[in-house]
Order: C-alpha cells, then sequence, then structure tokens
C-alpha cells in the first residue's frame, strides 16, 4: 500500500497509482523476471509476488506490488491491483497485466489485450485505432523496458486488464470513443485524491472530442440534474458536457477548441453565481446567490420587502417561492441573459451563449432569446 498522503479540506488523504503506473510496474516485474530466469525458474512457485520500484513522472520512486502469473523463455505475466488510495475511482482494485515477450529481430511492439480499450474518434491523445494507452504511460512501459533489458528491439508489450470491459461502462469512454474497455491513463503516475484539475482534464477531453468530431454547437450543464431536466424538455443530450463547478475554465476550453455555440442548461443554484460573474461555484470558492437575485429584483423595481426577505432566504427555491407570490418571476428571464452575457465576456464574444434556467422545485424558470434559439438545434427531430 502506497503511504504517502496530500491534505485536502483539512483531511489527510491517501495517494495512490494510476493505471499507467500499474502497466509500467508490471512490465518491468515480467522484464525482471525474463532477466533472471535461468535461476528463477525451477525456484519460484507461481503465482509468485514481489514488489517492484517504479520512478513516477512525478519523481516519486514507490514500491508497488506485483503478482509473477507465468514464466517461461523469454516470456512473462505480470500483474498489478490498481491502487486509488482514498480517491474515488472505478479501477480501484483492478487487475492491470502486462505480458512481454522477446524475440530476436522483431520490433518494439505495445498492444492491447482484453479489457484495454481502443480509440475509435479523434480528439484524444492516441491516434484513432490505436489502443487506449495515453502518451505518458506508454513512455513509462518502455523505459521500463529499456530500463530492465537495455533495449527495446525485439520486445512485445501486451497490456490488459480483464475486468476493464465491464469496468468501463462507468466511465466516460463510451462516449470519448474508447471501445472494449479501459484506458491506461495517468500523468504523473500518481492518483491525487479528488483532484480538481484531474476532474477539468477529464471535461476537457470530452469537449475536445466533440470539437474534433465536427460539432460546434454544445450543451453545456453543471451537472446530472441539468442532464435530466434536459431530457425532460426533449432535447438530444449527446453533445452535452458536464462542467461540475468549473464554469470558467471550460468556457476557457470551449474558446479555444473553436465552439461557436453554447447552452447552459443550468440550475438556479450553481447559475445565478455566473450571473454575478462567478466562474468557480463551489461553495466553498464563493456565495452571493441571495445577494445577486436581490440586486437584478432591484434592477426590475422589486419592492424592499421582496428584497429583504430574498436575502433572508436559506435557499433558492425559498427565494424563488416568494419571488412567485409577489409577481415577479420574469427575473429568470434577466438572470439567463446575464449569466450569457457573462459568459460571453469571459470568451471575448468569441462563442455565442444562450441560457436556460431551472429548479428542481420549480421546474422552467426563465431563459434569453439565444437560450430559445438554441434550444431548437436539441430538439429531437
Amino acid at each position: 500500500m502506497l503511504e504517502r498522503y496530500v491534505e485536502k479540506n483539512g483531511k489527510k488523504l491517501r495517494c495512490g497509482y494510476t493505471t499507467g503506473s500499474c502497466a509500467a510496474a508490471a512490465t518491468k516485474a515480467a522484464c525482471q523476471h525474463i532477466v533472471g530466469q535461468q535461476v528463477e525458474t525451477e525456484a519460484l512457485t507461481l503465482p509468485y509476488q514481489g514488489v517492484v520500484a517504479l520512478m513516477t513522472p512525478k519523481g516519486w520512486l514507490i514500491d508497488i506490488p506485483y503478482t509473477l502469473e507465468r514464466l517461461e523463455v523469454d516470456f512473462a505475466i505480470c500483474s498489478v491491483e490498481k491502487d486509488a488510495g482514498d480517491d474515488i475511482d472505478a479501477t480501484r482494485g483492478m487487475k492491470i497485466i502486462s505480458a512481454v515477450q522477446c524475440q530476436t529481430g522483431a520490433p518494439y511492439a505495445l498492444t492491447n489485450g482484453v479489457g484495454v480499450g481502443t480509440v475509435t474518434k479523434p480528439g484524444l491523445s492516441v491516434d484513432v485505432g490505436q489502443p487506449a494507452i495515453n502518451p505518458v504511460p506508454q513512455k513509462m512501459i518502455r523505459e521500463a523496458v529499456e530500463e530492465i533489458l537495455e533495449t527495446t528491439e525485439g520486445v512485445a508489450v501486451e497490456i490488459s486488464a480483464p475486468e476493464g470491459i465491464e469496468i468501463a461502462k462507468r466511465t466516460f469512454n463510451p462516449k470519448l470513443g474508447v471501445v472494449g474497455g479501459i484506458s491506461i491513463i495517468g500523468t504523473s503516475g500518481i492518483v491525487e485524491p479528488m483532484s480538481e484539475e484531474a476532474l477539468i482534464d477529464t471535461m476537457r477531453v470530452e469537449l475536445s472530442v466533440l470539437a474534433k468530431s465536427g460539432v460546434d454547437t454544445v450543451l453545456l450543464s453543471p451537472g446530472n440534474y441539468g442532464r435530466d431536466f434536459s431530457i425532460s424538455m426533449g432535447l438530444r443530450v449527446d453533445e452535452m458536457v458536464k462542467t461540475s463547478n468549473f464554469i470558467g475554465a471550460m468556457l476557457d476550453e470551449a474558446e479555444k477548441l473553436g465552439i461557436k455555440r453554447l447552452l447552459w442548461v443550468g440550475h438556479i443554484g450553481k447559475m445565478i453565481k455566473v450571473a454575478g460573474g462567478i466562474f468557480h461555484t463551489h461553495s466553498k470558492i464563493a456565495d452571493g446567490r441571495m445577494e445577486i437575485m436581490a440586486a437584478y429584483l432591484g434592477v426590475m423595481g422589486a419592492p424592499q420587502a421582496l428584497l429583504e426577505a430574498v436575502l433572508k432566504s436559506t435557499t433558492t427555491d425559498d427565494a424563488i417561492s416568494k419571488i412567485e407570490d409577489s409577481g415577479y418571476m420574469g427575473v429568470f428571464d434577466l438572470l439567463a441573459s446575464r449569466v450569457s452575457a457573462r459568459s460571453e465576456e469571459r470568451v471575448f464574444g468569441n462563442v455565442e451563449v444562450g441560457t436556460i434556467l431551472f429548479s428542481n422545485l420549480h421546474g422552467l424558470l426563465g431563459m434569453d432569446d439565444k437560450g430559445r434559439q438554441l434550444m431548437e438545434v436539441f430538439k429531437h427531430v
């Protein structure tokens, strides 16, 4: 077990290692046994369990437990069990297997076996038709071979993950065009629990895949509520990307990728913050929901009593009920327009943005003109 820790929100959380580190460690162990097989073949009882040292791209030298599954002349199979630490990870505990074959005169080859996917759509860091093994893990695997065998010539490595076919169904892979299993990933070799950057990277990739496939109009929502509400409105969600709290980062990425039009379908509790220029919507970063709502009610000429009642509300739904009773529901069209305007300002007017706002309790609250126009793009034909 990896005994490395990070502190997040005052809690000590244990780090793990990526599927890329698992694949590289299994490969290194297999190479070690191939080198020593003349001594080991009769002495070892299989399966044999050992530990291999791996230098990760993060610069941490870590010891990774492995199992030697099979050993023959110039051939070995080793496996590593994925340790995700305290991170919530669909691949936690799965077995990553490396089969290494040495054959004089053959070129170096890295292939995918059962449970490791194949890339079928452009936009990822691996070309279409290639194993879903990202560039950094590819480099780690090759370096592991070179470190032990002193060459990659004549070496064939196959990475597999028997549980990967089922586990991949609980990841973004099918939507990203990775079929047949999981991706072997990781840029640092280390899994840091609840890493914001890792979440943002995943969403960036999803947006990139859409852009590379020619999509220039994308549906955005902070979370599953937006997806469910979009479906209830009869909208297609195959070109929807969830942004979580990272509104600004995803707007920036959309502009960078050349996306032309964005439609927000968002819960008022998140999106009202964007109307106030808040582009990271986690409550620990910023709130101001009631203050923003009261400000726009003030623009509409709402009475002071309503403004005070909204400011005293504990939830947006509580505030909405008071606004509805007072006949000022038009404020939500105004807020939707402001969300769009703020979003367009963020990307310097290079992306057209429309907005639809809703509440789980009150349903559709409001939308701007661009939201109405863009909604037609996503309606089922």
